[in-house]
């Protein structure tokens, strides 16, 4: 698959989203989001043992961040997991020989399934 053209102005955007809204304006933080998905895209197989986590008001672009970076990882990655299990149940399927997992509004183990 070829490129034929980079959009930069969509560059811009994300990483305006990523500085602004998910690091919050703060300087280091924008750098270690970059820094840590830098090591997952150039250390292929290897765990970063870190794990992110966005907490925040509904629609601020949470959602926005971990699909790009779930879609420049296509294949290797699993988007919007919602279910405890897929993580830690007998059958992962969902995250194994992935190198980026999203859990998405996940419940906790004691909290009932229809809350």
């Amino acid at each position: 698959m070829q490129l034929d053209e980079v959009d930069q102005t969509k560059i811009e955007q994300f990483l305006r989203l990523v500085k602004d809204t998910i690091a919050a304006n703060v300087e280091l933080i924008y750098e270690y989001l970059l820094n840590w998905f830098s090591f997952i895209v150039q250390n292929i197989g290897k765990k970063t043992e870190t794990s992110i986590i966005l907490q925040g008001l509904q629609g601020i672009g949470k959602n926005v961040f971990t699909n790009v970076l779930c879609e420049l990882l296509a294949g290797y990655s699993s988007k919007n997991i919602t279910d405890i299990d897929d993580f830690v149940g007998k059958f992962n399927t969902a995250i194994e020989n992935k190198m980026l997992a999203i859990a998405n509004e996940m419940k906790n183990f004691g909290e009932s399934r229809m809350s």
